[in-house]
């Protein structure tokens, strides 16, 4: 380069036409070949990832609900972003143990047969599930959080990351010295010019890490995969970094949880890297399909996928900035809440299009309220129950009656409602009449009640108000038949067992408004009930 420079000059004293072109080329291809080292020696980094997922820990009765898709999203935002090949990212829901293990060997096996030297690959680890502090659960076989570090640490790679969105996950970082909070000094550089490993967790050390019904998934790994998308790019220079994912996917994860009844939830990391620049993990500019949220938007918007009915990403941007959302192609709502009201634009992204969200042509709807409120799961929010019943105490002479139940449940934001038929059938002793027969009854009720969304179930309190028609058959064939108003206050709870099923249990006080003796008469009883219910 000095050489050539120097001829250049030489040949422009000398008026050396001929000689000025040659210097002129030859700098341009020693330019051209620069470009083009940096260009390979970036695409040369390889990238790895084993992403898991699993609904069921050692307590089958504290199913999640949203890990194993969470781990599905996880997947999908590295391979639309982060520069990964689909073949390089194993993918495990539900998977054992063994299969975990399986995994973690293959992807070790892979970077040490590659033919670019082990400390040109990136690892990323992630696991969504259930952990006790010591161990993650994988259904009923636990992995030691030692031998989760053990591997992030010894596996070949030049930069190794882990992601682990599970109870308890804190203890992970703090085995080692890590930090609750949101600021830190230590970047790498995505041509990985330096090493090490960095491990970012859910929750600190005691702490629960917490699922949110209105997300369709859990607070930290929707706001994880929200920063990947773009939501973190805080300078809006199209790259997500490390540093970005981190404090973004803390902050909004503090603030979230900090409204929720088990508490703050506070991400914590522990980096061991040595070496100066950022780590990319995602390039948004490079999308297949991206919102513009631009200087006029401002406050926090949610992205919901009209197709799936599930958030797509969270954005929280201040008036004057920018921000570029990488999503999949397809059909969107963006949805923002001021003013005490629901705002939305429906948004259509085709393949390679960059579509800007205008504030002033979102439009005021109940609609949203809905799907930010209690109906972003991805499956429909509508279930079909069935169950069995026992009731007490509605006449002296009744013993107690058997109740079979079919219903379906849906919920409207905050408020399950719960529509059921029932039929029971219960022996009368009528001293009176020294008579013994059985009586039927066929009702038709519902629950109005409020939901109370904890960790690992839902607890139910409302009212119970509905018809019944009573059916008696005497031995000489002689047949009488009323109808009945009934109402009282119910509470229950319903838990999920994964694949869509739940159980529910409830409580009951009716009381009875029918005619007895041909007079209107007011009587209660206790009620009982347990099903089973499935979620389309």
């Amino acid at each position: 380069m000095i050489g050539s420079g120097s001829r250049a000059l030489a040949a422009v004293r000398a008026g050396d036409a001929g000689g000025i072109a040659w210097s002129i080329g030859c700098l341009i291809c020693l330019n051209c070949l620069a470009l083009c080292l940096s260009s390979a020696a970036h695409a040369q980094v390889v990238k790895y990832a084993v992403v898991a997922g699993n609904n069921r820990g050692v307590e089958r009765s504290a199913a999640l609900r949203y890990a194993e898709r969470d781990a599905e999203r996880f997947a999908e935002v590295l391979t639309d972003v982060g520069g990964f090949d689909r073949g390089r990212v194993t993918l495990l829901a539900g998977a054992s143990a063994s299969e975990f293990r399986t995994a973690l060997a293959k992807t070790d096996g892979q970077i040490r047969a590659a033919s670019l030297p082990p400390a040109r690959a990136m690892v990323v680890l992630y696991f969504s599930g259930h952990a006790d502090g010591i161990n993650l659960e994988l259904g009923s076989d636990l992995v030691p959080f030692t031998e989760i570090r053990k591997w992030v640490e010894s596996v070949p790679a030049g930069i190794k990351i882990a992601f682990i969105d599970s109870c308890l996950s804190g203890a992970l970082t703090q085995v080692k010295g890590g930090r609750i909070g949101p600021s830190f000094d230590i970047t790498v550089t995505d041509q990985l010019d330096v090493s090490g490993t960095a491990i970012v967790t859910s929750s600190a050390r005691g702490e629960h890490s917490q699922e949110s019904h209105d997300l369709g998934g859990s607070f930290f790994t929707t706001y994880l995969i929200s920063g990947f998308r773009g939501a973190a790019d805080a300078n809006g220079d199209g790259k997500v970094t490390l540093a970005e994912v981190y404090q973004y996917a803390f902050g909004k994860t503090a603030t979230a949880t900090a409204k929720t009844v088990a508490g703050v939830q506070h991400p914590t990391y522990d980096f061991k890297i040595a070496g100066k620049g950022e780590v990319v993990l995602s390039t948004v500019a490079d999308a297949r399909a991206s919102l513009l949220f631009g200087p006029a938007c401002a406050g926090s918007f949610t992205v919901i996928d009209a197709h799936k009915g599930e958030v797509a990403a969270e954005v929280s941007k201040p008036e004057g900035a920018r921000r570029l959302v990488a999503l999949r192609p397809g059909e969107y709502l963006v949805a923002q809440q001021r003013e005490g009201s629901f705002f939305s634009q429906r948004v259509a992204l085709d393949a390679g299009a960059r579509v800007e969200v205008d504030p002033a042509a979102m439009q005021k709807g109940d609609m949203v309220a809905a799907l930010t409120k209690g109906n972003t799961r991805r499956r429909s929010g509508w279930e079909v129950m069935a169950g069995y019943g026992i009731t007490s105490g509605l006449l002296s002479s009744i013993e107690a009656a058997s109740q079979g139940i079919a219903g379906v449940r849906t919920n409207l934001g905050p408020v399950s409602v719960l529509p059921r038929f029932s039929y029971s059938q219960a022996k009368v002793d009528d001293v009176r009449l020294n008579m013994h027969y059985f009586m039927h009854m066929f009702s038709l009720e519902s629950y109005v009640a409020w939901r109370f969304e904890l960790p690992f179930l839902d607890v139910l309190a409302g009212a119970n108000v509905g018809a019944g028609y009573n059916r008696q058959k005497y031995a000489n064939q002689t047949e009488y038949a009323a109808t009945a108003f009934i109402y009282g206050p119910a509470a229950g709870i319903n838990v999920p067992i994964g694949a869509g099923f739940s159980a529910q249990t409830f409580f009951e006080l009716d009381f009875y408004v029918l005619y007895l003796d041909n007079k209107l008469t007011q009587t209660n009883s206790l009620k009982g009930t347990f099903g089973v219910g499935y979620e389309f």
